[in-house]
């Protein structure tokens, strides 16, 4: 069964954050002007809600480590004894302790303005080192009351990375022009996932081949489980196309967004961990019918990487509202 989040997600916050940057644009620092602490802090990875909370300590934003960690797409080693983890991302890495203001970044020994506490059996480690010592980029959102990390690229270099080419593949999936799908793809396929939580190993992956075939394509697939019912979800590629793929004209959707997502159902998305270094952009409606009261809506999430220089079509994610 598809993992779930809690029915509601609390977003308690009462202060006031000073967000400053160098630079580079690469720093978010935080700092809280009203002494008491607050918890529940939202996380978002390239827009997807996390299950974690973050907290203030010490004028500084906690986050928990695995959580922020594996949501970048990193590997995190962890010392039960020690209280200590390393964590690894491509060519960055970071290693600290528990109570520790000493810690390794990329190799080099580095000072922590905060040390890294253990609450609940979770170790929580500063927001902006946490971000920037994978690559990423962290900001406070004031108008939405969140904490957003972006592993790779900010919504607005993901915007200038990947438009044209999303919509292309956006027309071609409106068009129903699967050939042009096929080119604009990557050289291994693309992956098609019914719900937010993508499993690489178990959704169906069509080479550049059978997306060229399009419905001519009859055979039937196992694209994974209903939710709910658990039933699988057998079909050809023609009806799943029209169920979990373009189920709207998401051509016209009155939002797109670049690493950013409006999308929050009861189904964990896990893109960013299993897509490593690649780009979202997300169509969403927020109601098709207004009886339901926004309860339908849906989004199609497009993931975009890099093969050789050129970026590429790697999967597609159908979202909606799940029982």
């Amino acid at each position: 069964m598809l993992k779930k989040l809690p029915g509601v997600l609390a977003i308690v916050l009462v202060l006031c954050l000073t967000l400053s940057g160098n630079s580079s644009g690469n720093t978010a620092a935080f700092a809280a002007v009203d002494p008491k602490p607050v918890e529940m802090l939202s996380i978002k990875v390239n827009g997807a809600q996390q299950l974690g909370e973050a907290f203030i300590r010490n004028g500084r934003i906690m986050v928990p480590l695995r959580t922020v960690s594996e949501a970048m797409g990193a590997k995190v080693k962890w010392n039960a004894s020690k209280k200590s983890a390393s964590v690894v991302k491509g060519k960055h890495s970071f290693e600290l302790s528990a109570g520790q203001l000493k810690a390794l970044r990329n190799g080099s020994p580095i000072v922590l303005d905060t040390e890294p506490v253990m609450k609940e059996g979770h170790l929580f480690i500063p927001l902006r080192f946490s971000a920037e010592s994978l690559g990423g980029t962290a900001k406070w959102n004031s108008s939405t009351k969140e904490i957003n990390i972006y592993p790779d690229l900010t919504p607005e270099q993901a915007k200038q990375a990947v438009k044209e080419l999303a919509d292309q593949v956006i027309h071609s999936l409106k068009d129903q022009d699967f050939e042009q799908l096929a080119k604009l793809s990557h050289s291994k396929g693309v992956t098609f996932s019914p719900y937010a939580y993508v499993d690489r190993t178990k959704d169906v992956n069509l080479s550049r081949e059978k997306l060229s075939e399009g419905f001519e394509n009859k055979k039937t697939y196992q694209w994974g489980k209903f939710d709910g019912s658990g039933k699988p979800i057998s079909m050809s590629f023609e009806n799943f196309y029209k169920k979990f793929v373009y189920s709207q004209d998401f051509a016209k959707a009155p939002y797109v967004g670049y690493n950013e997502s409006k999308s929050q159902g009861n189904t964990i998305n896990n893109a960013s961990k299993v897509y490593p270094g690649a780009v979202f952009v997300e169509y969403y409606f927020d109601g098709i019918n207004p009886e339901y009261g926004g309860i339908d809506w849906q989004s199609l999430r497009l993931v975009f990487q890099k093969e050789g220089s050129s970026w590429v079509l790697s999967g597609i994610i159908h979202d909606e509202w799940t029982i």
